[in-house]
């Protein structure tokens, strides 16, 4: 991002210190470096990644990201979107590297909460399966959704004009609705939804069948839209909404924390043209095949 496209936000309604952070930050996905990542946490921030018990002191990001560069030296950060509200950021970004002779691709989102322009508190959120999965067992991933379809249910658009928070309610009582056809009905009629675990994504015709899939394997609770932010679309381009959601849910005899966040492309008519969620499915997995949990320490102590 250059200090053109920085600009470009401040006149979208992006404050001027998160514009600058936003530079920074795509700065360093352009060269990855301990030297780059370091400034963009405020002194007292902390950065809570996939599968940590507690979130990284700001003290601590250099080294930890350097670590993660003698694993990955080729480590290539892709930005494809972002948004923001306020000091609220999002940033959608495609991630590939080797590690151990294998070639890694994996997707993330990033948000961080910033104070006086610096990450007070960030999180990403990825799904390790999808990182590690070149070095696991065969069959190590959550079980295979079967195909099945639905008929296609009458059409329920969005309020776009609402804004970000209206959309949130939208979602929550569609996700949240005994009716798994609710969801599939915000949707276009070539709308998508890609979920970790999934080979390919999901069409509108089997979105019922896979929120009933997804209710059998997970048993979720309620489910908890906790923060957002919307850039509108213009042109050709698709209104954006990133929306993070807190809940849990039991799998194999376990509760297990099901937090995540989606990304939304909608239309002008506010149908969902595409969504994708991304959450971590490894602590699932290691539940079902202990051999995870022993590579995956085995990778990073190594």
């Amino acid at each position: 991002m250059t200090a053109q496209d920085a600009t470009a936000n401040e006149r979208d309604g992006m404050d001027s210190a998160t514009a600058r952070w936003l530079e920074m930050f795509f700065r360093f996905f352009a060269a990855p470096s301990p030297e780059r990542y370091r400034p963009l946490f405020h002194p007292e921030g902390s950065l809570q990644d996939a599968g940590m018990a507690e979130p990284l002191p700001a003290a601590q990001t250099g080294a930890a990201i350097a670590m993660v560069l003698a694993k990955l030296p080729d480590l290539l950060i892709r930005p494809l979107r972002h948004a923001a509200r306020g000091s609220h950021v999002f940033v959608e970004a495609r991630n590939s590297g080797t590690l151990n002779g294998k070639a890694l691709d994996w997707g993330a989102v990033y948000r961080v909460h910033l104070k006086d322009g610096l990450v007070h508190r960030g999180r990403r959120f990825y799904d390790q399966v999808e990182l590690f999965g070149p070095i696991l067992p065969a069959g190590a991933a959550l079980p295979a959704f079967p195909a099945a379809e639905d008929a296609a249910p009458p059409e329920a658009a969005l309020p776009v004009g609402d804004g970000a928070e209206a959309l949130a309610r939208r979602l929550e009582a569609a996700w949240n609705d005994a009716d798994p056809s609710a969801l599939a009905a915000l949707y276009a009629p070539a709308g998508s939804h890609m979920a970790p675990g999934l080979a390919a994504p999901v069409a509108r015709r089997q979105l019922a069948a896979w929120r009933r899939w997804w209710a059998d394997l997970l048993a979720p609770g309620p489910m908890r839209p906790v923060d957002w932010a919307m850039a509108a679309g213009t042109g050709t381009n698709p209104t954006l909404l990133f929306l993070e959601w807190q809940g849990q849910g039991r799998y194999l005899g376990s509760d297990v924390p099901l937090d995540r966040i989606d990304r939304y492309l909608l239309d002008g008519a506010g149908r969902i043209l595409e969504s994708r969620s991304y959450f971590d499915t490894l602590g699932l997995v290691e539940r079902a095949n202990p051999d995870v949990a022993a590579i995956r320490a085995a990778v990073i102590k190594g």
